[in-house]
């Protein structure tokens, strides 16, 4: 027996108990475990432009007798920078979270029927938590069109990975920017949450939820997007959706079978580990030529049948959810 067989037949009775480990070999899902501690799947990143200067709880302690009559922002464009200010009578050290947004429309066709108006969305510029006393001077924030229109392209390749190609479709954007200033109120401490402001009062004050008071303020700025907005069907499809005939370049190490799901209980054991030791490792950036899809009863794709494209090419198979959330591209060409 060669020494990885050893080591299979040693660690796996210790990894899963008798009855567990019978039901992943029947399921052949002993083929996935090596895929899943090896990160394959990925995940998604946000774009959006934000920083923690000061974190939000860093004032977690509660304040009583805090009275807000001013909480106004006071903002305007010089060139391409958002030039700002807060006036507020709130203490120096409260933490106020200020963003920069633009707002944009959905095709509702595209998303579905009950949404007929479209959907309205918005996307940052900007994102910050910082003190009052920080506020009360003048900001300058860069606007910058073309991040805004990446952050909107990453999203939209997001929708596509999620299996929603096609439903991210923009039919209009707002001609202002939105600004905004909140108060941070609560704070997440050993679980719970807790009310920094506990009695709050003042003429800025809003009724939130329940007792949740909130201190807003937020104002609108005309200025159009710099250039068109150029809308590109993404390229990146969901793990269940490849098909016949076409290659993929997948971002993430993919665990590649030797031989599709099998009924593991007509094996050895020995001829169980052996098709496990055989599983091979695709490096990140690897392109494969899907050549067959085997379904399973409800139609979705069970495994994809490929052939990698490497210097000494290979063969073999992968199941979808070793895919998942991997940005998979379709590739033109050889």
């Amino acid at each position: 027996m060669s020494e990885s067989l050893v080591i299979w037949r040693a660690c796996i009775p210790r990894l899963i108990d008798t009855s567990l480990r019978e039901r992943l070999v029947a399921g052949w899902w002993a083929l996935l475990l090596p895929a899943l501690f090896c990160g394959c799947g990925g995940s998604v990143t946000d774009s959006v432009s934000e920083r923690e200067a000061v974190d939000p709880g860093s004032t977690a302690m509660p304040r009583h007798g805090v009275v807000c009559d001013s909480f106004d922002l006071i903002a305007s464009i010089e060139g391409g920078d958002l030039v700002l200010t807060l006036d507020t009578d709130l203490p120096s050290d409260a933490v106020v979270r200020v963003r920069v947004d633009r707002e944009y429309t959905l095709d509702p066709v595209a998303i579905d029927s009950f949404h007929e108006q479209g959907e309205t969305n918005s996307q940052s510029y900007f994102a910050e938590n910082n003190h009052v006393s920080f506020w009360r001077d003048q900001q300058r924030i860069p606007l910058d069109d073309q991040m805004w229109k990446e952050a909107l392209a990453e999203k939209q390749d997001e929708q596509a990975i999620l299996g929603k190609r096609g439903a991210f479709r923009i039919v209009a954007v707002s001609e202002s920017v939105t600004v905004t200033a909140d108060l941070n109120t609560y704070d997440r401490v050993q679980g719970e949450w807790i009310s920094l402001y506990p009695d709050l009062t003042g003429s800025a004050v809003e009724e939130g939820w329940g007792e949740a008071k909130i201190i807003r303020s937020e104002t609108h700025i005309h200025y159009p997007l710099d250039g068109e907005l150029l809308q590109v069907e993404s390229n990146y499809v969901h793990h269940d959706d490849l098909e016949e005939s076409i290659a993929y370049r997948l971002s993430n190490q993919t665990p590649l079978a030797p031989l599709p799901g099998v009924d593991a209980t007509r094996m050895s054991e020995d001829q169980m580990l052996n098709a496990l030791v055989q599983i091979r490792y695709l490096p990140a950036g690897t392109v494969v030529d899907v050549v067959a899809i085997r379904r399973d009863k409800s139609g979705r794709p069970a495994w994809y049948g490929v052939v990698v494209r490497a210097e000494e090419p290979a063969e073999g198979w992968i199941k979808p959810i070793a895919l998942m959330n991997q940005r998979i591209a379709a590739v033109t060409g050889r």
